[in-house]
């Protein structure tokens, strides 16, 4: 339990930060597609964000697809241009038909696909246009600071990445050589010569894991694909609720444990370690064990958890509740599972994907 704490933490730490760079010239023109469904409050953060970016995009196109709230009259308030999108073809996701359509309406050199719920720092996009120019890369892609505002945020998001990154490595993620690639979707800068070579969304058109799929796709094909922490140039807000979270979990990790079996085990392991502390309480609390075992996994549970808590801007005193984490987080991995083995759907914005 400690080891995985500490390689979670510690393969984090090392992935290396996007920063600033005001003095290098760009001269590329940026294409930016924000996939919308039912975005309204989201929308009233983001526009005015993207409408201050250092250099300016040359145009934000805002994709509503099929709204059943102000989506299009707050985008075209704030003088974006808006595409109404078409019901998906069989075999699309949502937000893949609306990225495609997106995409096909645009002509910029660079094609920036970002969430609804995301907010850009003014220099931001100057930042990722420079280290993908430095880089040569054809794909870049951004970890963003993830905002916790509700009780549940604020429980199981820490918990969440802490055990994902137990998995993952920036020595794999930015390798050319690697076999697989990783992108986070909230951020997705892809050269419109590359997403048109590997089929854009059109290639990953059933994906609801389609951020990571471009990114293989990109990467076998020969291209440069690249993943840099940028906490404090994009911030977002993924979810409000709880049930929230489960939908939105349910939602990729199933696919994820398909994509990367090795990856997956390793985070089902970290996961299942995690909870010592729990088992060890409730067989102290029913008589069947000493309390010292309890005593000592919950405080290594606490030492695993306090950093991310620190690193979300999470008061240290959830740290008391990792037991809770754990038992939650641990329903909503069991659910994802046994839907995606049992072909079960899932629902997400009032459409419903195969899990």
């Amino acid at each position: 339990m400690a080891a995985f704490s500490w390689r979670s933490w510690a393969a984090y730490r090392r992935w290396p930060q996007l920063t600033a760079d005001p003095a290098r010239a760009l001269l590329a023109t940026v294409s930016i597609v924000v996939p919308a469904r039912d975005e309204a409050e989201n929308l009233m953060r983001l526009l005015p964000s993207l409408l201050c970016l250092e250099p300016p995009p040359s145009e934000v196109l805002v994709v509503d697809d099929r709204s059943r709230d102000q989506t299009a009259s707050i985008a075209a308030g704030f003088g974006m241009r808006v595409l109404a999108s078409t019901e998906p073809p069989p075999g699309w996701s949502g937000k893949n038909w609306a990225c495609r359509l997106g995409a096909e309406a645009s002509s910029g050199e660079w094609l920036l696909f970002t969430d609804a719920d995301t907010w850009h720092a003014p220099e931001s996009l100057g930042a990722a246009l420079s280290r993908a120019t430095a880089d040569g890369a054809d794909l870049l892609s951004l970890l963003t600071g993830q905002e916790c505002r509700s009780l549940w945020e604020r429980l199981v998001l820490p918990f969440a990445y802490a055990h994902y990154f137990a998995a993952a490595a920036a020595e794999w993620a930015n390798d050319d050589g690697a076999p697989s690639a990783i992108a986070n979707g909230q951020y997705l800068l892809v050269r419109r010569t590359w997403y048109d070579r590997v089929g854009g969304h059109g290639a990953v058109r059933a994906s609801l894991g389609e951020d990571v799929e471009l990114a293989r796709l990109v990467r076998r094909a020969g291209g440069r694909v690249r993943l840099y922490r940028a906490e404090a140039l994009i911030k977002v807000r993924m979810y409000r609720s709880l049930g929230a979270i489960q939908t939105g979990f349910r939602k990729y990790m199933a696919g994820y444990l398909r994509a990367y079996p090795p990856h997956g085990a390793l985070v089902a392991a970290s996961t299942a370690s995690a909870g010592l502390p729990l088992f060890w309480l409730i067989r102290a609390a029913g008589g069947r064990a000493p309390w010292w075992p309890a005593a000592a996994a919950w405080l290594v549970g606490i030492g695993g958890y306090l950093p991310w808590l620190r690193w979300f801007g999470v008061h240290p005193v959830f740290s008391l509740l990792q037991p809770l984490a754990y038992a939650v987080f641990q329903g909503i991995a069991l659910d994802a599972g046994v839907r995606s083995l049992l072909g079960l759907r899932v629902t997400w914005k009032g459409r419903r994907y195969r899990a």
